[in-house]
């Protein structure tokens, strides 16, 4: 992601200031763990309306997907956890393939809630007309009129108006 390597996910919006948010409340997150980041996700799209109302371009391959609010570009599954249980945003996502995307064009608070609890329950998050899932990419270009946060596995990176994903093929041996 611009030139930086990261292995399981990156978010493009709104899951990046919520890392952003949870790495400046050390204390909470240490102190309530996850429910952090619950916390959290509601102060950044009750506090940042410009992430809340982003106007992404996707761009990959054949494809262009126009006015998405928060993209995640994945590695593997799953995205996370909520305690034992996976939470499956990115169910097209496989180690042994190229990248995936989810994009979703509406962010509102039932369409949030619609797409966790079925990320928590199923791998049918692409059932959403709002929801966009993109496998096997090679590279994905990612432009916002305006900066947003970008993070890259949990790590808050800063904000850009463009970044760019590629696969890095063989650039981890895993050993097993």
């Amino acid at each position: 992601a611009n030139e930086r390597y990261f292995t399981c996910h990156a978010g493009f919006g709104l899951d990046a200031d919520v890392v952003r948010r949870v790495e400046q409340r050390y204390l909470l997150k240490r102190t309530v763990r996850q429910a952090s980041f619950i916390w959290c996700t509601l102060l950044a799209y009750a506090l940042a309306p410009g992430i809340r109302n982003a106007r992404i371009t996707v761009r990959a391959a054949d494809r262009e997907l126009v006015d998405q609010r928060w993209v995640v570009c994945a590695n593997t599954r799953p995205y996370t956890y909520l305690g034992q249980r996976a939470a499956e945003l990115c169910p097209v996502a496989d180690m042994d393939r190229d990248l995936a995307l989810v994009g979703l064009s509406k962010l509102s608070v039932a369409a949030i809630l619609r797409v966790a609890w079925t990320g928590l329950t199923s791998l049918n998050v692409g059932q959403y007309r709002f929801v966009e899932l993109l496998a096997d990419l090679q590279e994905i270009v990612c432009t916002s009129d305006n900066p947003l946060p970008l993070q890259l596995d949990g790590d808050f990176i800063g904000e850009t108006s463009t970044v760019s994903f590629r696969t890095a093929r063989n650039a981890l041996a895993i050993v097993g």
